[in-house]
């Protein structure tokens, strides 16, 4: 036999056939019972409720800041309408 490359034995690792595991970091569910669930839902539907209660006594806008908005908002639609309409109109 003539020593070439083409002679050479494959240079591929042999395949690993078998039962394929998963990695550590593979996401495992975790199972609870009715119960479980129920007081876990519960408590975590209270911690929102208690951190709920805070959120709505924060001082609402006051009503000349809205009036500005309001004012800014109304006559920015009626000159950059104009402006957007001539520009079309082109």
């Amino acid at each position: 036999m003539i020593e070439n490359s083409a002679n050479l034995p494959m240079k591929n690792p042999d395949l690993n056939v078998g039962v394929l595991t998963p990695p550590n970091s593979f996401y495992k569910p975790v199972l609870y019972s009715d119960k479980e669930a129920t007081d876990s839902f519960n408590k975590m539907d209270t911690d929102v409720r208690k951190n709920a209660k805070t959120f709505e006594k924060q001082k609402k806008t006051p009503v000349t800041i809205k009036i500005i908005y309001w004012t800014l908002g109304i006559a920015g639609a009626l000159f950059g309408g104009k402006k957007l309409y001539s520009l079309i109109k082109k």
